[in-house]
């Protein structure tokens, strides 16, 4: 009988047998990660049961915007924590550009992009050629959450500079509840916090 010290399967040499088992368990978290990451199908299917019949749209909710160079000052982030789509964040940047918040991405160029992963749309992004035209599918309930989220951040914003920085913090977080994918409420929390 073979014991374990002498299996033919490990190396005499400790290193080696460490490199192959941190190997084994790598490969294994990736597969792991592989098999039970979200895919386009998967996010497909839960959107078309959750809002069947829901949310038509018309040309008139659909706008196209063409940058002819980089730097694109947009800012984009994912509708929710699930990391597919991007959309118009509620942010000044974004008011100055005339893009509604809560927009979705649907194509860049003639590419469309609705239901990608957000990481990849924003590699999309970065690839595409110039002029580089964007088109927006309108959401009217985050526009209108992002819109009430945007306007309590500016209120959070006058109060901190007023010194009522309980009240900006009370209001940041309830900008935050409307709107949790915007970091930049995160920050200004962060700082707010920082003057207590």
């Amino acid at each position: 009988a073979l014991s374990f010290s002498q299996s033919p399967m490990l190396s005499q040499n400790k290193t080696v047998n460490y490199v192959v088992g941190g190997l084994a368990i790598a490969s294994l978290a990736l597969l792991a990660y592989t098999v039970t990451r979200p895919t386009r199908e998967t996010k497909t299917g839960k959107k078309l049961k959750k809002k069947k019949g829901k949310n038509k749209s018309s040309k008139k909710d659909v706008t196209t915007r063409t940058f002819s160079k980089k730097p694109i000052d947009i800012h984009l982030v994912m509708e929710n924590l699930d990391g597919f789509n991007a959309h118009v964040a509620g942010d000044k940047k974004n008011a100055k550009q005339q893009l509604i918040y809560g927009s979705r991405l649907i194509k860049i160029n003639d590419k469309r992009v609705d239901n990608l992963a957000y990481e990849e749309i924003y590699e999309l992004m970065q690839k595409a050629k110039f002029p580089m035209s964007l088109q927006f599918k309108q959401f009217k309930q985050l526009n209108q959450e992002w819109t009430k989220a945007e306007k309590l951040k500016e209120e959070a914003n006058n109060d901190f500079k007023s010194g009522n920085v309980k009240l900006a913090i009370e209001k940041v977080s309830e900008a935050i509840e409307l709107h949790p994918t915007n970091k930049i409420y995160y920050s200004n929390r962060i700082l707010m916090h920082f003057k207590l």
